[in-house]
């Protein structure tokens, strides 16, 4: 634990990790979703796509790589800056062919659709706004700007 949180200080891989342990848990039997939460959005703004998938992954408690407690109007927004980085190509041509034939924006849609009014409201308002703080950035990371 001790050289993993040390290569969190600089390495977004080494963050979402952390983030995975910490969530599930371990080294103790205690999880510190606030901690993980914060490291996941810092490996995610860093383009990190471990980080990404999990922030915007299944609500599904039973999923490995998730954090089912997330609140859905994140998700979304997660869900959304990770589509326009993978309709851009930002993870090279393997990931955005699986992207492009997973069907995972017709699902996005259809969590939205699930949320009530103000729910699904707040997630597109977080959406514009991680998007229009953190895409530009991201995109330069990950070298496809």
């Amino acid at each position: 634990m001790t050289l993993l949180r040390e290569a969190a200080g600089t390495l977004p891989s080494a963050k979402s990790r952390l983030a995975d342990c910490l969530l599930r848990g371990c080294p103790t039997p205690a999880s510190d979703p606030t901690e993980a939460r914060q490291l996941l959005r810092d490996a995610a703004t860093a383009g990190d796509l471990s980080a990404l998938m999990t922030l915007a992954g299944p609500t599904d408690a039973t999923h490995a790589d998730s954090d089912p407690s997330l609140p859905a109007p994140e998700r979304y927004a997660w869900g959304q800056f990770l589509q326009r980085l993978s309709r851009e190509g930002c993870f090279g041509a393997a990931q955005y062919s699986t992207w492009a034939t997973s069907g995972e924006a017709q699902e996005r849609q259809s969590r939205l659709l699930a949320m009530s009014p103000a729910e699904a409201s707040a997630a597109q308002a977080r959406a514009a706004a991680l998007i229009g703080a953190q895409l530009d950035r991201t995109r330069q990371l990950l070298g496809c700007d």
